[in-house]
């Protein structure tokens, strides 16, 4: 499915997040008007095959904390604009604390497809180091709203933020299954000039992380998410050439994150299948597309089951035998170790308490929670 995306950079935000450049990454220095929406959304349909339905998304900013006339004006640009007959929806995303009783009564008039919450964490202290506007309990209270008026929504998941960590991040991606998303986005924290990270990052208190620490938080949390059916749509920041690189100051950016994060989950899914069968040499039966997949990026595979002296033959076949969602569930029960793991799978009070306050303000509605 295509989506031809709007940016409003800076939209409605409360504040500046410290990580935070909508206007260097969306590569736009103001917020466009409806008229510049509606030649854009002309310019896209013109390129784009009309028997193929597609989405609007609005991205940047935070969509529902814009004056309620203001996001009519845009929804209804898309809506006056576009055929019904090719329009699949409209999708945008926001900040939880946006997520009320009223935006989302705004929003049952409209076809909307997809809300994407910018969640970044669940943990009270990274939020509150990272500058953002909402706590933990807004988190919770969106996902109840989204969830009793049938409304699809996404999460965004950032590492690496000040004060963050493996536990935490692995409690926020179990925290995602839990609430109800169905799909996810992960971005490792990059460090752009002129953000606050950057001051943190000269005053020595922020310290980047690397590649490697970046994609061992990722693969875990990828196989959390994944592993539990909630789709991981993108990892990683899109930079738009040599002009946002000259802006990146530090931290773990690779133009192909994603595909060295698979790299390791189809790693850890050969290490996993040898450990069972406690053989260092193995014949797997796999399809020309799953070889791929465990070939990895530049070989990238090979190489790491070579450092643990293991030797992978691939038999291609025309039908799957292996079962890789299988082996996703699987690397969930075993995607970390030692007390990080007893984290994940038990989670701490605090987040315990956040969800029986606000069960408790559910039942009130009348409304039942999903969540264990």
């Amino acid at each position: 499915m295509k989506i031809f995306p709007i940016f409003l950079p800076f939209a409605a935000c409360k504040r500046r997040c410290v990580f935070c450049d909508e206007f260097l990454l969306t590569g736009r220095r103001n917020i466009p008007d409806t008229s510049e929406v509606i030649d854009t959304l002309g310019a896209f349909r013109s390129s784009y095959r009309s028997d193929e339905k597609y989405q609007v998304a609005f991205y940047g900013g935070s969509f529902l904390s814009l004056e309620p006339y203001v996001m009519k004006q845009y929804i209804e640009a898309v809506l006056c604009n576009l055929p019904e007959s090719e329009l699949e929806g409209i999708r945008f995303s926001t900040t939880p604390d946006s997520v009320t009783e009223k935006t989302v009564n705004f929003l049952s008039d409209y076809p909307v497809s997809l809300v994407e919450l910018g969640v970044q964490s669940f943990d009270e202290g990274v939020l509150t180091l990272a500058g953002r506007p909402h706590s933990a309990r807004d988190i919770y209270k969106a996902a109840d709203l989204l969830r009793s008026a049938e409304i699809d929504f996404g999460i965004h998941l950032m590492t690496g933020l000040p004060g963050s960590s493996l536990e935490k991040e692995l409690l926020a991606a179990n925290e995602a299954v839990s609430v109800g998303a169905s799909q996810c986005r992960l971005n490792p924290t990059l460090v752009f000039r002129g953000t606050g990270l950057e001051g943190m990052l000269r005053e020595g208190l922020y310290k980047a992380r690397s590649i490697e620490e970046a994609i061992d938080s990722l693969w875990r949390m990828y196989v959390v998410l994944e592993g539990s059916g909630i789709k991981v749509i993108r990892m990683g920041l899109c930079l738009n050439g040599d002009g946002d690189l000259d802006d990146l100051v530090a931290g773990p950016y690779h133009p192909a994150i994603g595909d060295l994060v698979l790299s390791r989950v189809a790693f850890e899914m050969l290490f996993l299948l040898c450990s069972r069968s406690k053989n260092k040499a193995v014949v797997l039966p796999v399809t020309q597309q799953q070889r791929s997949f465990f070939t990895g990026h530049k070989k990238m595979v090979e190489r790491l089951l070579g450092g643990e002296g293991i030797r992978v033959e691939f038999q291609i076949v025309d039908e799957s035998v292996l079962d890789i969602s299988r082996l996703l569930g699987d690397l969930c029960v075993c995607a970390s170790g030692g007390e990080v793991n007893e984290a994940f799978l038990n989670p701490p009070e605090r987040f315990q308490e956040l969800r029986s306050s606000h069960e408790a303000q559910c039942c009130c509605r009348n409304h039942v929670s999903s969540r264990p």
